[in-house]
């Protein structure tokens, strides 16, 4: 080490200074903990002097600040609360009915499935689903169409007698209940309606950097280039934040939760299907890469299917700015991750015994940011690679359209067909499984057709961009519009195959060829997952309440808080409409 350089002592006051500055830090080093809680406590007590204030001033102006306090503030307690606590409900409570569970299997079994039987009827009925069963039959399609595609599963299983019935039949039933829950309530419709309002206004505030970086005019000329995909970047980067903070964590381990103690699936399966909702696929491994080289065949299957089956959040903002309903999207995410591994787990059943087959939530890696500002700016790469990615992805899939399509009308004129395309071979191909859909009508279930094939020989932002055009052109009905968005929601394409493989290859080199080897199985498997979430909503959806729509304007009658759409004064404001 360089000896320190004594050449230069400085005068009194600098002294004074610098012995002040070692005392107040040796000080603060001291006593962290006590200035640490002061100055939150500080903080905390003027913004409640300030929510006081505000609320004074006017309290229907400052109502929703109010409830975005009051959720903050629930949220807190509640982890602190677990924090102090779990450990003795554990001990007290838990492990003690899980023993009397143990010694009592057969009246235990018994009494679950009576709830579950009993709980479905009623919501159902509650709900009013077989009312409109009764009403519009053709709802019944959707319903044979989901039994169906269960049959295909179980026709096409690798082995049929080893699928585990308690995660079918719970994963069904969760599927279900959130879907009566989001579609045919009046707390959970409203629910979806404002948080995915929410979102779409949040996401905007990425055209202010776009603009500022191309100026108003490309923006016009290059829509999805300059407007859709700077929504990404914003997006991966706020999502990093998020985690970052830990907020996304305790996100994704609740609900896999749930899914680990309902449908009995290993710890790693649940946080996978819980995670791909939220992160992606190409980030959920990295999340569990400390077990991939311990998990069965199975459970990567699981992990595969349930990555094709959803979509990222942060590609998600980038199909609400091509004008996707983001509610539709956000519960078709939602409903689809139950259906991944009801799928995943009867087209590949589990044979080995997992690792963390008894562990509810599984350990992720610490996050390696020093700081959110670290956290914030590595996100934003991230997006602008996923960025990249895309648009490498469309120009060579566009191309490769372009040419099929020329190829098949000189086929077709050689044949005296005409306009013979790609879109059309889908529409006649696939035209079964629009009808076990629900769809109506030969245009519309051929129009279906189409954009499912366009979605999974292609990508599903060209199929996506197919359904924009169908709504601005009213050439689908509003049942068809949405049953459509809901089967479009997921990542199962071959392009997404060849992506996900590339990505575990460096995380588990030693497991490639049998990565690969389930590449197709998991693809098929992810396309019937999202083509069952289409059949649910089919059932479920009621297109005459209209609680949201795919544009996303709203039309029910009701009084709401929300943010205002002008992306300059971010206020909330309470809206009657």
């Amino acid at each position: 080490m360089p000896k320190e350089d004594d050449s230069h002592q400085g005068n009194s006051i600098t002294k004074m200074i610098e012995y002040v500055e070692e005392a107040v830090g040796a000080l603060y080093d001291d006593n962290k903990k006590t200035v640490l809680w002061c100055l939150k406590a500080g903080i905390l007590t003027l913004y409640l002097g300030f929510v006081l204030y505000v609320l004074f001033l006017d309290f229907h102006r400052a109502l929703s600040l109010l409830l975005l306090t009051m959720s903050v503030a629930a949220y807190f307690s509640i982890s602190f609360l677990w924090n102090q606590f779990s450990d003795s409900l554990e001990k007290q409570l838990f492990l003690p009915m899980q023993t009397c569970i143990n010694q009592h299997k057969k009246t235990t079994s018994f009494l679950v499935k009576f709830f579950m039987v009993v709980s479905m009827v009623t919501l159902l009925t509650a709900s009013g689903v077989f009312t409109l069963i009764i009403h519009e039959p053709i709802r019944l399609v959707s319903a044979f169409g989901l039994v169906m595609l269960l049959v295909i599963s179980f026709v096409v299983s690798k082995r049929p007698s080893r699928i585990k019935w308690k995660t079918v039949i719970w994963g069904l039933y969760l599927q279900i209940v959130f879907a009566i829950f989001i579609l045919r309530t009046q707390a959970g419709f409203h629910l979806f309606k404002w948080i995915g309002l929410q979102v779409e206004i949040f996401l905007n505030y990425a055209l202010v950097g776009a603009d500022f970086v191309f100026g108003p005019e490309p923006l016009k000329v290059h829509f999805f280039a300059l407007v859709v995909l700077p929504v990404i970047i914003f997006a991966s980067a706020v999502f990093s934040l998020l985690f970052y903070f830990g907020i996304m964590q305790k996100l994704i381990k609740a609900f896999a939760w749930l899914m680990h103690h309902t449908m009995g699936v290993s710890g790693v399966e649940a946080f996978g299907a819980a995670a791909n909702v939220f992160l992606g696929m190409t980030i959920v491994p990295l999340c569990i890469k400390p077990y991939l080289a311990d998990m069965t065949t199975s459970e990567i299957h699981s992990i595969m299917v349930g990555g094709f089956a959803t979509i990222a959040g942060s590609v998600l903002a980038a199909y609400v700015n091509m004008g996707i309903s983001a509610a539709h999207l956000l519960s078709a995410s939602i409903i689809s991750a139950p259906a991944a591994l009801v799928v995943a787990k009867m087209f590949y059943p589990e044979t080995e015994r997992p690792k963390t087959a008894t562990i509810a939530t599984v350990d992720i890696e610490k996050v390696k940011e020093k700081n959110c500002l670290e956290a914030f700016c590595n996100g934003a790469i991230d997006g602008t690679k996923i960025c990249a990615c895309i648009i490498g992805n469309l120009i060579a899939i566009v191309s490769l359209l372009e040419f099929v399509n020329m190829t098949l009308l000189w086929l077709g004129n050689m044949a005296d067909i005409e306009n013979l395309s790609f879109s059309v071979v889908c529409s006649y191909v696939l035209y079964p499984f629009a009808w076990l859909l629900g769809i109506q009508g030969v245009r519309d279930r051929r129009n279906i057709a189409s954009l499912i094939g366009t979605k999974t020989f292609l990508n599903e932002f060209v199929a996506f961009e197919d359904l924009q055009e169908h709504i601005d052109n009213n050439t689908l009905l509003p049942r068809s519009q949405i049953i459509a968005t809901y089967a479009l929601c997921g990542f199962s394409n071959f392009g997404s195959v060849g992506i996900l493989i590339g990505g575990l290859a460096p995380l588990v080199p030693g497991r490639i060829s049998e990565i690969s080897g389930l590449g197709l199985r998991a693809l098929i498997a992810a396309s019937i997952a999202c083509l069952m979430t289409a059949c649910i909503a089919g059932v479920m959806y009621d297109e005459s309440i209209q609680h949201f729509n795919l544009d996303g304007n709203q039309t029910t009658a009701t009084t709401e808080l929300v943010w205002t759409t002008d992306i300059d004064t971010t206020l909330f404001t309470t809206l009657s409409t």
